[in-house]
């Protein structure tokens, strides 16, 4: 029951994190640029406030790692990872692909997660054990796909696309919104997505409601990892491609 409560409180969290972007939405609205020259806008920080607001009033004791606000040292091994808005840069320029993104993580795995994208009013979720959902009505799937023509999610591109372009005819989309294109891969529409960076708010839950879904997920050298903590990147696919892409990525100079 304790999990199903924490899924409650999260998908509550979401509404209110999903209002407070539609609010702002604009091609207009003021962005600065971050020291690593990443955008963030008011939104971004709006929504990071309200979720890190919420989670000292419910549950004082539990860590909360963010990407708008320094982290919280929790008590015990129940860490919340957030992404207030997954893909600022398409929001602040008024392109509707852009998520919020949380879970929670006990001690390192995730096993609460939820992605909203509020511009369609799609609620991703997950809870351990109880597969993934969209809009607690239909229950999500992973594509049987071979990597052979299929659709990849990617951060950026780099080499070991170019091998997939090249060996396997695979159609490479960058959407700058890495949750939005693990959610495709979570409901059978892309066959992988791959992260190459550190940050553990962009993965903790593409991880549980891929695997959920039925995919699998790892590390960029195909090992499991904590996500309350910065990451070895990350590879999340329908299961049938996974061993593949790892050997594509390692191989590629």
């Amino acid at each position: 029951m304790e999990l199903l409560e924490y899924e409650k409180f999260a998908i509550s969290l979401a509404r209110k994190a999903g209002e407070i972007m539609l609010r702002h939405f604009s091609p207009d609205i003021a962005v600065e640029l971050k020291s690593d020259c990443s955008p963030v806008t008011l939104a971004d920080v709006a929504v990071n406030e309200m979720v890190v607001s919420e989670i000292k009033k419910a549950y004082p004791s539990h860590g909360i790692l963010s990407e708008e606000l320094p982290e919280v040292k929790g008590e015990g091994k129940l860490v919340w990872v957030c992404d207030p808005i997954d893909g600022t840069l398409p929001y602040s320029l008024g392109i509707p692909v852009s998520t919020f993104s949380l879970a929670l993580v006990r001690d390192g795995e995730p096993v609460v997660a939820v992605v909203y994208d509020p511009f369609l009013d799609r609620m991703h979720n997950a809870t351990e054990g109880k597969g993934a959902w969209l809009n607690k009505e239909r229950r999500l799937q992973v594509s049987t796909r071979e990597l052979r023509g299929s659709l990849v999610a990617v951060r950026k591109p780099d080499s070991a696309f170019d091998a997939l372009r090249e060996k396997y005819s695979v159609r490479n989309m960058m959407l700058y919104s890495y949750v939005y294109g693990a959610m495709l891969v979570a409901s059978g529409k892309c066959t992988a997505t791959t992260f190459t960076q550190k940050n553990a708010w962009d993965v903790a839950a593409a991880k549980l409601i891929i695997e959920e879904a039925g995919g699998q997920t790892s590390d960029l050298d195909g090992n499991q990892q904590r996500y309350d903590r910065s990451v070895n990147g990350f590879v999340g696919t329908n299961g049938v491609s996974h061993d593949e892409l790892l050997h594509l990525i390692n191989d590629s100079p």
